[in-house]
């Protein structure tokens, strides 16, 4: 009974800490994009400003970006 609670509360933990990563990771989504539409950075840029985006974020950002133009 006890090992079940403990491995439920890292269950929920783990599934809370990739809830707050898969947020984080929208919130720079919107502002490299906001940042790039602005002319403030580049695309180029945005793994310098932004390291916590992987390359297929990028891929998906200048699609997108370049999309809109």
């Amino acid at each position: 009974m006890l090992m079940t609670l403990f491995d439920d509360e890292q269950i929920y933990k783990a599934f809370e800490n990739d809830i707050k990563q898969e947020t984080a990771k929208e919130v720079a989504r919107n502002k490299a994009i906001f940042m790039i539409q602005k002319g403030k950075i580049d695309i180029d840029e945005i793994a310098e400003y932004f390291p916590e985006l992987s390359e297929e974020d990028r891929k998906e950002i200048e699609s997108q970006v370049l999309q809109q133009v």
